[in-house]
């Protein structure tokens, strides 16, 4: 009996063992791969944000000139400034301002970030993962977004 209860406790140990190794090791796998869907997902709300503030600024901005519009004299509404609606200084300008513009630039701006944002992120999700290689290269790419985004704020070229 000695014989079999030893057997059963090496079983039982050796079942626990295995399983916290699988439980170890599948908790591990399961936060690497939470990392691709939060970006995902953080991706999905940067795009549905941009596409929702752009849509609403848009709409505002062709509600606010609707008595152009129904003239007939689309003259009025300068094209310039819907394109222009993302420069800094005319962004800020009419963000403050609270104008459809400012809202049509906010929607622009969430539209850019998004895809910077996935960059600074898989930096961290490769610095998490310890490669180094794809660390350097996607911080790399980070900083020339970064440095190019100044330069264009301050209106400077290389």
């Amino acid at each position: 009996m000695t014989d079999s209860t030893n057997s059963n406790n090496k079983e039982n140990n050796t079942d626990s063992s295995t399983a916290d190794f699988h439980q170890d090791h599948h908790h591990h796998h399961h936060e690497k791969d939470e990392i691709p869907l939060s970006l995902a997902k953080a991706l999905a709300t940067g795009i549905i944000t941009a596409v929702v503030f752009t849509a609403i600024g848009f709409l505002w901005y062709i509600i606010a000139n609707i008595k152009y519009l129904s003239k007939g004299s689309y003259k009025h509404l300068d094209n310039a400034n819907l394109v222009k609606s993302i420069e800094p200084k005319l962004f800020i300008h009419n963000l403050i301002h609270f104008n459809a513009l400012g809202v049509v630039g906010l929607g622009l701006y969430f539209l850019i970030l998004t895809p910077f944002l996935r960059v600074v992120a898989s930096v961290y999700q490769f610095l998490m993962v310890k490669d180094r290689a794809f660390s350097i290269i996607t911080g790399t790419v980070a900083s020339l977004l970064i440095l190019g985004f100044i330069l264009g704020v301050l209106n400077l070229s290389i």
